[in-house]
């Protein structure tokens, strides 16, 4: 495991990121989404309490809670796995889903991967279709993500 400052160096220098949804039949990872926001983790702490006879309070992090994940990109056919996932959420089955979202350096190699499991669609978006504009059409999809186990280690 690199140290915090090797990993910090990473960071700066990552020149994308792409997307893979499992549970689909898909080519891999897919790396026309534009925008990625969230998927942070949040602690809401105890107030302190007691225990039994105990007259210390002790203070421990209460529930953990990861942000909502949201993806911005042009609609193309190669995102089958999206659209997929999508058609099981309307269906109402199969509708969770793991998700990495991986981190590419300038050589568009792998440089960190975030895993988010059991994952669920919140929020579908599509721009308004408009036949006399000559903007792209673009999805926005608004993920919530069960548990992340890099940050369980």
């Amino acid at each position: 495991m690199a140290s915090f400052a090797e990993r910090q160096d990473q960071f700066v220098k990552a020149s994308g990121f792409q997307v893979n949804i499992q549970g689909a039949a898909s080519d891999g990872p897919d790396g026309t989404w534009k925008v990625c926001r969230g998927g942070g983790i949040r602690f809401d702490e105890n107030q302190g309490t007691t225990t039994g006879n105990d007259h210390f309070k002790q203070h421990s992090h209460g529930l953990r809670e990861w942000e909502n994940i949201t993806l911005v990109g042009p609609v193309t056919k190669t995102r089958k796995d999206m659209l997929k996932w999508y058609q099981n959420t309307v269906k109402g089955e199969d509708h969770r889903r793991n998700i990495s979202i991986i981190l590419l350096g300038q050589d568009g190699q792998e440089i960190y991967r975030y895993d988010y499991n059991d994952c669920f669609l919140l929020h579908y978006r599509l721009t308004e279709l408009d036949a006399e504009s000559d903007n792209v059409c673009e999805e926005e999809v608004q993920i919530c993500p069960g548990y992340s186990p890099n940050y369980l280690k």
